[in-house]
């Protein structure tokens, strides 16, 4: 309430009349009648309402309250007005010079921030929103406080629909940071002509920025081919490989294909076509990948194939099977890469199978003009390609583009199988109509009941507190006997979950619910166990898996929950890929993790969530899986909406094309702007230009918009190379590497990393003589090298 008020009391002889006019007013009235600021809201609506006042003290009350109440709105909306005016004419204006600078500095302590946009569609139905918030005000402690909250809202044409809606923390730390937020937002055809975005502060009166979001150039992407239908076949039994000793490889696994594998099969194993398998995680893609290589071992016993995971963790699960079902079974030379090139170039020289990331083939693969053993890989297998949306993103799309080319250069077919969970980069891949299956989300070997539980709570820390019973409360519920795996963000969450969950099993007395072994059988376990708090935990059937477990805890709680000793396991997000062991129900506790570069809670990947899904999937086991996904009630929608639906993809080639341009450079295959150019079109980002126009900021899809927006590309990309040192550009066109390019591409090191050390200054200085803010990635590395190099300890 307004100082203005603070003299207005509640008298004995008013308390009647004012509890009738409550009962009267329009908007109810919470606080108490003895509350001077219930009286002072009474007054105002029944001076609004026109409602008849009895007390001649009241009515002087009412007199009072209505003149100061005009006053104190009219000031409010004045100060936007004060606001672009300086000091000096604030004094004027008011005819008091002196309270010119104080009134000044009062203006200027309003929360007022300047918004900025960036849209990009998504779907034809989805629209991404950046929103970059600037703060434009003086903080002042005493005032301010440590924080300031607002609400981020997004409103239709007419300000009728709220159509997205999100809580914003401003903490003093980073009162003169940018702020860039992230969210999605649903579009309808006929499309509308604008929207608005409005930030309005949760404690200060009249304080919101409203900004007109236009959608005049607007070109909204291409419509979708439909999915694949899963057909109604005859599943294969496993002698349809018509190979015994390939048959034997399956047959202690399972007797026959599942449906998916069964409509595959002959576009996999019985041709030398290229083929795109698009199905939801869990679905046997891996079983779908051996086919290939099984079809390329009896068409030649001595080809080679390369199979690309998307992470190291996953990549060790692959060799150790393949190691056993290719390497002890049928004799071939099973090899994982490392990472240090003397060490792989002799793996690959001597490997028939190769299983890597998209990192480790991009260093081998760029010298691919003098390493015979880059161009003899006659199989090119690519799983998870649907993570060419996300951070790693860049690196799958060049080194998949690259064995298109090479194999167009030494004109010698390299087969390319990709699995996915996406949608669109089947034609990039070279794959006909015919060989190209992209089933709906919602195939799987079995059946998926989904629950998606909103929280309205926007705190993160008190979100995930109120998370934790329904945790509980869903494993009782749906897996009251079967496994469950619980996802969480942090290793610290996991330890807390854990924990959380025997404490209610003791509330419920029966603290041994989830424990279903004798205890003598798993002491021996026990005593091999380093974490005291996962050995205390493990007794009881609750565990907990994160990254700073040793690999021998780690492998002890993956046998004693596969085993069915323990019923519950607690995972951290970042081990959604490497995970051995597959559940009956999963529950995903919260879609958010603490973003310590932009000091934020960002949302999972889509790709993230959906792999954390498909671990509900036991189909040899279960004739059904459960999952519960936990977020935040404004995104509801947009996981139902996404788990549901293929997955858009899109490229990110372009934030990252200065790295992979001077790689191509110091190796050749770039040698002017032109071959720059070229290089574009075998990409995914050359495709997908096109169909998602305004996505990649261009204005149009004529074949003159696609030229200009490539060569203007190739242009500034290569200027910032050669301003960084590491390229000269000759005569407008020839492209040459100079000392400092061939050091970043041998030592992978990324672009803006190597224009830090080239001006590396010996004093560490910022721009206007700030100070450094220590918590910035860039000054940590900054002072990291100075002590390197300084020998400081």
């Amino acid at each position: 309430m307004s100082g203005e008020f603070r003299n207005i009391t509640v008298r004995e002889e008013e308390t009647l009349e004012l509890q009738k006019l409550m009962e009267h007013v329009p908007i109810p009235i919470k606080e108490s009648m003895e509350e001077p600021s219930a009286k002072v809201n009474v007054l105002l609506q029944a001076y609004i309402s026109q409602l008849k006042l009895e007390g001649f003290a009241l009515m002087a009350d009412m007199v009072y309250v209505t003149q100061s109440a005009s006053r104190l709105l009219r000031a409010v909306f004045e100060i936007e007005r004060l606001y672009d005016l300086e000091a000096n004419d604030i004094g004027e204006l008011i005819r008091v010079p002196k309270l010119g600078k104080t009134i000044y500095k009062y203006v200027h302590q309003f929360p007022k921030l300047e918004l900025s946009t960036h849209i990009q569609p998504i779907t034809r139905y989805t629209l991404r929103v950046e929103l970059t918030i600037t703060p434009d005000f003086q903080w002042d402690e005493k005032v301010h406080g440590q924080s300031q909250a607002f609400w981020i809202l997004v409103e239709d044409v007419d300000s009728e629909v709220i159509l997205h809606h999100e809580y914003f923390l401003l903490k003093y730390k980073y009162c003169q940071d940018d702020h860039l937020v992230k969210f999605f937002v649903p579009v309808f055809e006929p499309l509308p002509p604008q929207y608005f975005l409005r930030i309005v502060s949760d404690r200060w009166i009249g304080v919101e920025t409203q900004l007109p979001v236009s959608f005049r150039h607007l070109i909204l992407p291409e419509k979708n081919l439909p999915p694949t239908e899963l057909l109604d076949l005859q599943p294969l039994p496993i002698s349809a490989l018509r190979e015994p000793r390939f048959e034997e490889l399956y047959a202690d696994r399972f007797p026959q294909f599942n449906p998916i594998q069964t409509q595959v099969f002959n576009a996999v194993y019985n041709s030398e076509d290229n083929v795109f398998v698009g199905a939801p995680t869990g679905s046997g893609k891996t079983t779908i990948a051996e086919f290939a290589v099984l079809r390329m071992l009896q068409q030649n016993p001595h080809g080679r194939v390369v199979y690309l995971v998307s992470r190291d963790a996953l990549a060790e699960l692959i060799f150790m099977d393949w190691h056993q079902k290719f390497g002890q079974n049928l004799g071939c030379k099973v090899v994982k890469l490392t990472g240090e090139t003397g060490t792989d170039l002799k793996l690959i020289a001597k490997g028939q199978i190769i299983v890597t990331t998209a990192d480790k083939w991009d260093i081998l693969s760029r010298r691919w003009k003098q390493r015979k053993n880059v161009q003899n890989i006659q199989l090119f297998i690519v799983d998870e390609l649907q993570l060419i949306g996300g951070e790693e993103g860049p690196v799958l799309e060049v080194v998949c583009s690259r064995m298109r080319y090479i194999s167009s250069q030494i004109e010698k077919q390299i087969r390319i199988i990709a699995l996915s969970d996406a949608r669109d980069v089947a034609q990039w891949l070279g794959c006909n109509v015919n060989v190209t299956f992209n089933f709906y989300p919602s195939v799987r070997p079995i059946p998926l009941e989904l629950h998606v539980q909103g929280f309205n709570i926007t705190h993160n820390a008190s979100r995930i507190a109120a998370m934790s019973k329904p945790v509980y409360n869903a494993a009782t519920k749906f897996s009251p006997h079967k496994p469950v795996i619980v996802f969480v963000s942090s290793r610290k969450l996991g330890r807390l979950t854990a924990i959380d969950i025997l404490t209610y099993c003791a509330a419920d007395a029966q603290l041994n619910r989830f424990f279903q072994a004798e205890e003598e059988d798993i002491k021996p376990f026990l005593v091999r166990m380093t974490d005291k708090t996962l050995k205390e935990t493990l007794s009881l059937g609750v565990a907990y898996i994160h990254e700073g477990l040793t690999a021998s805890d780690h492998r002890i709680v993956e046998q004693l929950f596969d085993s069915g000793a323990v019923q519950i396991v607690v995972v951290t997000r970042d081990l959604c890929w490497g995970l051995n062991i597959s559940a009956y129900l999963v529950i995903i506790m919260d879609t958010q993790f603490y973003n310590g570069k932009s000091h934020s809670y960002d949302d999972y990947p889509v790709t993230d969530v959906m792999q954390m899904v498909g671990r509900a999937n036991r189909p040899l086991e279960d004739d059904d899986a459960k999952c519960v996904l936990m977020c935040q009630s404004s995104k509801k929608d947009f996981f139902k909406k996404f788990l549901n639906e293929s997955l858009p993809v899109e490229s990110h080639l372009d934030h990252r094309m200065h790295n992979h341009f001077n790689a191509e450079v110091v190796t050749k295959t770039i040698e002017n702007k032109q071959d720059a150019v070229d290089y574009l079109t075998w990409t995914f980002l050359y495709r997908r230009l096109t169909q998602n126009p305004n996505y990649y900021n261009l204005q149009g899809v004529t074949h003159l918009h696609l030229s200009d927006h490539l060569s203007e590309l190739v242009k500034s990309t290569l200027s910032d190379l050669e301003q960084s040192i590491c390229i000269s550009v000759e005569d407008e066109m020839d492209t040459l590497p100079l000392n400092l390019g061939m050091i970043a591409a041998l030592q992978e090191i990324i672009f803006e990393d190597n224009i830090l050390a080239a001006q590396l200054p010996n004093k560490l200085t910022v721009p206007n003589e700030t100070a450094p803010k220590y918590i910035d990635p860039h000054i940590k590395k900054n002072l990291q090298l100075q002590a390197h190099l300084f020998r400081i300890q």
